[in-house]
């Protein structure tokens, strides 16, 4: 939903194009279903043994997530 947001925004505010933050915050939402899926296996599997793959997807969102706000804060 906020990369649609980002998207429109950037209508109004040029310069978030140059930041392909819309783009980078579709891709979040792909990387968010692929956690979401890794710990529904988890409990329907009944195998923490897959927190560890969760987890691994996680710290892709915090770096990602972090370096495009990061971007956004540095825009404005």
């Amino acid at each position: 939903m906020y990369a649609d947001f980002l998207h429109e925004a950037a209508t109004y505010l040029p310069a978030l194009i140059n930041t392909n933050a819309a783009v980078r915050f579709h891709k979040l939402g792909i990387k968010w279903s692929e956690f979401a899926q890794r710990l529904k296996a988890v409990f329907v599997e009944q195998n923490p043994g897959h927190f560890e793959a969760a987890a691994l997807v996680l710290a892709e969102i915090v770096e990602e997530e972090t370096a495009v706000l990061q971007t956004l804060q540095e825009l404005f």
